[in-house]
């Protein structure tokens, strides 16, 4: 791995970051802590920068954690019905009723649950957001105004 991200870099951190991400067991405490030392010259001859590596870290991330969305919205299901008729039933002791009564509960308490966690966490990120450009706003150095010079004063006579 330490080879891989030293040699390929932005691409190697973000498919390894998606790929931790997709339910793959990748440590991504290695990924990022090994990007980040050769973002600081810890091996000669690699030119990463801080930025890049955490940029390409947070984007493997989300895109990995969009895949494995997928996977569970468009496979999950099917798939799980598929063992709960086959040979595999008996040994995972899943039913189909199981799955029905797990689908009906998160339905019904999970999603609405995080209908008010969604909407506080939403209005504290855009209170950070308006508090931050505030901030900056504020160190920003005013502009001053053009120097008067005497001589616009003076009076034209």
């Amino acid at each position: 791995m330490q080879h891989l991200i030293a040699t390929y870099g932005y691409l190697a951190v973000f498919v390894l970051m998606l790929a931790e991400s997709a339910c793959i067991p990748v440590p991504s405490e290695l990924i990022m802590t090994f990007g980040g030392a050769l973002a600081a010259g810890a091996v000669p001859g690699t030119s990463l920068n801080l930025v890049g590596v955490i940029l390409a870290g947070t984007a493997g991330n989300v895109a990995g954690s969009y895949v494995a969305w997928a996977a569970g919205r468009y496979l999950g299901l099917p798939a799980l019905s598929r063992l709960t008729q086959g040979r595999w039933a008996r040994r995972l002791r899943l039913r189909e009723h199981d799955l029905d009564r797990a689908v009906a509960w998160f339905g019904p308490s999970i999603v609405s649950a995080f209908h008010g966690p969604t909407y506080v966490i939403a209005a504290v990120v855009l209170l950070a957001i308006v508090v931050a450009l505030w901030r900056y706003l504020r160190r920003r150095p005013a502009e001053q105004p053009p120097a008067k010079h005497a001589r616009d004063n003076a009076t034209p006579w």
